[in-house]
């Protein structure tokens, strides 16, 4: 009835304020009015559903959008064609599980488990045209999947590894820091995200960890999630320093500035469901949230 056929895995403001919506074959493009929606079609090898599983808005306002079998997606904001990368343009592969954008506007992508060599990877890119010109293998050590990365204000990368845990890169000092068990980090990384007093909040399938820039815990949260099918999946902080957290299972969590008090939204509250597939914040500090 709304113009929505499609599941919707990801939800992302653009440069132009409009919201783009990742589904798991095309795009929704929603005005800022909030009265046109319109689709973009991908290009794909499939003829069915290419299940979208990770998407970024980088520095120069384009999209882009990993898929879990067909490669990288390139929407442009201004309209021009998409563009469609795998392993024919120079990627390792086609399953892409993990997308952050560096200081440098190099793109790193988590290369999944798959066939027939068994293993992943963590690739950065160096894009030519419509082409990946070449690409960096980041870790000597194979993975299963990268479920999130960040860039620190230190300009350190923060990769959630599936299996591995957290590691963190200082590529200036060539030194690998690995937060696993040992530091009551699970061994995988849900979501990673650095908030504006430059702390460190990892989801977990079984809550929520707050670290400082030294690597050491601050707080660890176990409202947020209980087992991986309600692992938080994104985290996001407003203009009043609240932090967002969206669940895979139970629903949104918002904590204070001071980190006192936790609102919980779920269908209690209005919502359609309790699965948070999608969930950003735009301009104007409202939050969206795809169930």
């Amino acid at each position: 009835a709304n113009g929505f056929s499609k599941f919707i895995i990801n939800i992302l403001e653009g440069p132009d304020h409009q919201i783009y919506m990742p589904s798991d074959s095309l795009v929704y493009v929603l005005n800022p009015a909030l009265t046109k929606l319109k689709t973009i079609e991908t290009v794909s090898n499939y003829k069915s559903s290419i299940w979208f599983a990770h998407s970024l808005v980088d520095k120069s306002g384009q999209i882009w959008i990993g898929s879990i079998n067909d490669g990288l997606q390139l929407i442009d904001t201004r309209g021009i064609l998409p563009v469609h990368f795998d392993k024919s343009k120079g990627l390792s592969g086609n399953s892409i599980w993990g997308l952050m954008e560096d200081h440098q506007n190099q793109l790193w992508i988590g290369i999944a488990w798959n066939y027939p060599d068994k293993t992943g990877y963590v690739n950065r890119l160096n894009i030519t045209g419509n082409r990946v010109a070449d690409y960096t293998v980041v870790l000597d050590t194979p993975i299963v999947n990268m479920y999130a990365a960040i860039e620190d204000h230190k300009k350190r990368i923060w990769l959630g590894l599936y299996g591995k845990g957290i590691y963190v890169l200082d590529l200036s000092a060539n030194t690998v820091a690995v937060l696993s068990d040992a530091q009551g980090i699970l061994p995988w990384g849900t979501a990673i995200f650095e908030d504006s007093r430059h702390q460190v909040w990892l989801g977990q399938p079984n809550g929520l960890v707050l670290m400082d820039s030294s690597l050491q815990i601050i707080q660890q949260f176990s409202e947020f999630a209980q087992g991986k099918e309600s692992a938080v999946v994104k985290i996001r902080e407003d203009a009043k320093q609240q932090v967002w957290i969206a669940t895979k299972g139970n629903g949104i969590y918002k904590i204070d500035s001071a980190r006192s008090l936790i609102q919980h939204f779920g269908p209690d509250q209005g919502h359609a469901g309790s699965e948070v597939n999608g969930f950003d914040l735009d301009n104007s500090g409202w939050p969206w949230i795809a169930t």
